[in-house]
């Protein structure tokens, strides 16, 4: 079948699939989903879920990511950010994720307990794990690197007109691109990537 308004030499390399059935198992009210080592993870404002049966079934997956109360300055106890913003996982099946303000954690059991970690900045929009340990993060200050799993935090923005940076993608020579909150696209010179 050709696709209407592809030229032919498009057209011929693309196929249409038949529709999928999707059935709805449960509402969590979750903003996010990501595919992660453990299974599917649906990030909401009360935390992670986790689902192990293709979305069957859901768990709290939060030991650890949520403190249990926090006093702020108006001393009202509460865990006021529970917000996941965005997840990544490495090929050993780590699981990064950054929470609003700056909590940045990771789990290396499948979401079972989750690891405090530095933070690379205090709102981290997108993480990108390239490599095991090596870690990049977008965020309002620029992008950061971290080479020992998110330890310690480099910026690394040289070049960038822009420090408010929304998402960050990786292709397959190991280009690092970087999309500012103003709609513009900056890519490295080199395979930074895979160094």
């Amino acid at each position: 079948h050709r696709e209407e308004g592809l030229g032919p030499e498009i057209a011929q390399h693309v196929r249409v699939l038949p529709p999928i059935e999707l059935r709805a198992e449960r509402d969590l009210g979750a903003d996010r989903l990501a595919v992660a080592p453990f299974g599917i993870a649906a990030v909401d404002g009360d935390g992670i879920y986790r689902s192990t049966d293709h979305g069957r079934t859901w768990a709290a997956s939060n030991d650890g990511l949520l403190r249990d109360s926090a006093f702020y300055w108006c001393n009202i106890g509460a865990d006021i950010d529970r917000s996941v913003e965005c997840m990544a996982t490495d090929a050993r099946g780590i699981v990064y994720v950054a929470k609003g303000w700056g909590d940045f954690y990771r789990s290396t059991n499948d979401g079972k307990r989750w690891e405090r970690l530095a933070s690379p900045a205090m709102e981290v929009s997108a993480i990108l794990a390239p490599q095991p340990g090596r870690l990049f993060a977008a965020t309002k200050s620029g992008v950061f690197r971290s080479q020992d799993g998110g330890r310690s935090w480099k910026s690394f923005s040289t070049g960038l007109t822009s420090a408010d940076i929304v998402s960050i993608a990786g292709d397959a020579q190991g280009r690092l691109y970087a999309l500012t909150r103003g709609g513009r696209v900056f890519v490295t010179v080199n395979a930074v990537l895979k160094k």
